[in-house]
């Protein structure tokens, strides 16, 4: 489906670009032109880009490992 009419933008490229690490509608809009020309696509990509960012897991670590604390001697 269409999102960005005047630069022929679809839901699938958006999408695909938030998986390639595309952030921000400004970002995308250097790339393909989404929202560039009319802003009346603005609302809809940015749901599309936010929803569609790759689930990131939360690191956790052990601090005193990093630190070099309790490494053998």
């Amino acid at each position: 489906m269409y999102i960005c009419v005047c630069n022929a933008v679809t839901e699938r490229q958006i999408r695909a670009l938030a998986e390639q690490g595309v952030r921000t509608v400004d970002e995308m809009g250097l790339i393909n032109g989404c929202s560039t020309t009319c802003g009346g696509c603005l609302e809809d990509a940015e749901q599309i880009l936010k929803t569609s960012q790759p689930t990131r897991k939360k690191l956790s670590f052990d601090v005193s490992v990093v630190n070099g604390i309790n490494q053998p001697a």
